[in-house]
């Protein structure tokens, strides 16, 4: 058992969930843009400042051995204490998608009973899309029922998405 927050990833195949773990555990490697999924495991990562763990977990939706990704999800979550289940979705043209994901994931994966504030939500890929933070909040707030949420880019620093991502564990 771990004295500092342990965040487990979750999400579909092509997210963002190894870029993010590669970003914030000061590693290469994990990521890529392969046609398929490539994370098959679950994996524990320190982030690069020690302030939190982080387990990179396989897409959900993965085309291949869909039981064997899903079940290296469970293992993820029961490693440690969970302080904080962030799923990882990926930004879309069209907001609405988003906010589909995030209720899916938040309705249909995670235990209905699980407390609200374990979830978290990181979207990703900001760089690809036109709208912003400011224009998605209000929605996810009133369709999913989400008050905070990381916002993140390529060229999101190292630092702020430690900050970011430690601040959605309190």
């Amino acid at each position: 058992m771990s004295d500092v927050p342990y965040v487990v990833l979750l999400g579909d195949v092509g997210s963002g969930k190894s870029t993010l773990v590669e970003k914030v555990a000061g590693i290469s490697g994990r990521s890529s843009a392969a046609s398929k999924s490539v994370t098959i495991s679950s994996e524990i990562y320190e982030s690069y400042d020690e302030s939190f763990i982080i387990c990179d977990t396989p897409g959900s939706n993965s085309m291949d051995d869909h039981f064997n990704q899903n079940i290296h999800i469970a293992h993820a979550m029961n490693f440690d204490p969970v302080t904080c289940i962030l799923i990882v979705v990926k930004a879309d043209a069209r907001m609405d998608n988003v906010i589909q994901r995030v209720k899916e994931y938040a309705e249909g994966f995670v235990p209905e009973d699980l407390p609200t504030e374990l979830i978290g939500v990181c979207v990703t890929h900001m760089d690809m899309v036109s709208w912003n933070e400011g224009d998605l909040m209000p929605y996810l707030r009133k369709r999913a029922g989400i008050e905070t949420a990381i916002f993140c880019s390529l060229s999101t620093n190292q630092e702020d998405l430690c900050s970011d991502i430690i601040s959605e564990c309190e």
